[in-house]
């Protein structure tokens, strides 16, 4: 038996009489359904409705868009409905002296049952509370609140309200682990306020990039830890865009946090544009239902070089923080084991600290529309977009532009190709590259001019008009 279970099999249950209304029928202050039997065989009559009305007695459930049952356990839904259902049901048909008409079709129709009966739990948590262990925190009037079966959400925040906790631990990690601006802006902390609200105005991912051993996994640890296992996912964006089932795993979740991003090539990054885009996504269930959604999951990446894409527009690649990891611990003397720093991130006082410095930060990230961007950050999105698309470092290296100026198309070819090789960059077409021209250099015309060759004669070519080569880009 699970411990969720365990602890709803010794829950007593208080409920308000506006709470009344989380059970269409009314049926709290009623008795449930009395079994009855036939009177030759002793086969219980009408089972699914009999189990079923006993359970919602006992227990509180909710069911989100896909099914999925969920139980009201220690103030928050957790999906051990079916788990429930399965167990309890059976425990009854042997009190009744029935155990032989229990199967785990009985169970299944017993599910179907109760999700009718049963609420639909949110499609997100409200912005202005927060779901914690002893309580549900009010950002308006900065008080704790009683847990209630009336919140609809299976998002509660592993976390102890103590006004008077600090965080020492952190504070030490990041400081070693960060740039002097990152770190004195308090980026983690208005991450860790951005991530714990289900606020996706800001429609950004973030990646953290460096060098192995720089502690970017411990960052994503710590968060993780911060918000509670069961309130993140771990999909790799390849996974999320290329596995249907993948997308499920962040209905109702807080965060997808993903260390070690692979940094083979994206066929696409629809997915990835819809999730921070605050788009429906489709998801389905392995052997389950098929279903919509609009996931508030924030996407965190840790990667050494970031994911080529076949989409490198700034559409895509402005969807991203960036932060530098670039100070090496692995194999020096301020190396930290992963465990036993884990382990001081992740204390119960550590962690109210955090959520008390966190708190601060709410408003803010809000009101800013997200995390703030130092100039660290800023280079680092440029280095970003550069290694995700070679064609715009090109562009602004060797290509200016210029109203009067023109340059022979196989000029202009011959330097982005000769760009490509001393990179080591694979070749592309001469195709490939007049559509990438095209997409950032939008109007650009194309005549025939008379240009000079090196060699002193004159010629009739097609040109590229209004652009020039700066000088070392030529060929």
């Amino acid at each position: 038996m699970s411990p969720e279970i365990k602890a709803a099999a010794s829950t007593t249950w208080t409920i308000s009489p506006k709470e009344q209304q989380l059970k269409p029928n009314g049926a709290e202050a009623s008795q449930p359904l009395t079994p009855r039997f036939d009177s030759k065989t002793r086969r219980l009559l009408c089972p699914v409705p009999t189990i079923g009305d006993t359970l919602l007695h006992e227990y509180k459930f909710a069911s989100n868009e896909g099914e999925k049952l969920h139980l009201f356990v220690n103030g928050r839904y957790c999906d051990h409905g079916l788990e429930l259902i399965r167990q309890k049901g059976q425990a009854l048909m042997r009190g009744w002296s029935v155990p032989g008409q229990w199967k785990k079709g009985l169970a299944d129709e017993v599910h179907e049952w109760v999700i009718l009966q049963q609420p639909k739990l949110w499609e997100r948590p409200p912005l202005d509370r927060i779901n914690l262990c002893n309580g549900i925190f009010n950002l308006a009037t900065n008080q704790l609140e009683p847990h209630t079966p009336g919140w609809l959400s299976p998002v509660q925040l592993p976390i102890l309200y103590d006004p008077g906790a600090d965080c020492p631990a952190w504070d030490e990690y990041l400081e070693a682990a960060l740039s002097a601006d990152v770190y004195r802006e308090q980026v983690t902390f208005q991450m860790a306020a951005l991530l714990m609200i289900p606020y996706t105005g800001a429609q950004k991912a973030l990646l953290l990039q460096g060098p192995r051993g720089t502690g970017k996994s411990r960052y994503l640890a710590a968060m993780r830890a911060f918000l509670g296992p069961e309130n993140t996912s771990s999909k790799s964006l390849h996974a999320l865009e290329e596995n249907r089932f993948a997308c499920p795993y962040l209905y109702g979740k807080l965060a997808n946090i993903c260390p070690d991003l692979p940094s083979r090539h994206l066929e696409t990054v629809s997915v990835f544009k819809a999730i921070t885009g605050e788009d429906f996504i489709d998801a389905e269930y392995k052997h389950g239902k098929q279903f919509q959604f609009r996931p508030f999951s924030r996407l965190l990446f840790s990667a050494n070089q970031p994911p080529q894409s076949s989409d490198a527009t700034d559409a895509s690649l402005d969807r991203w923080w960036v932060i530098p990891f670039t100070r090496r611990f692995q194999d020096s003397a301020q190396q930290i084991s992963a465990e036993e720093l884990d382990r001081r991130l992740s204390k119960p006082s550590e962690l109210s600290g955090v959520l008390n410095r966190a708190l601060r930060w709410v408003p803010v990230v809000q009101q800013q529309k997200g995390i703030a961007q130092t100039t660290v950050m800023k280079q680092a999105h440029d280095e970003f977009c550069a290694a995700a698309d070679p064609f715009r470092v090109w562009l602004a290296e060797f290509v200016g532009d210029d109203p009067d100026g023109f340059e022979a198309c196989d000029d202009v070819q011959s330097s982005y190709f000769q760009f490509r090789r001393e990179r080591g960059l694979t070749a592309v077409t001469v195709t490939a590259f007049g559509l990438e021209l095209r997409r950032h250099k939008r109007g650009l015309d194309k005549k025939q001019r008379t240009v000079e060759h090196r060699h002193g004669t004159y010629s009739l070519a097609w040109c590229y008009i209004g652009i020039r080569l700066k000088k070392q880009g030529r060929t």
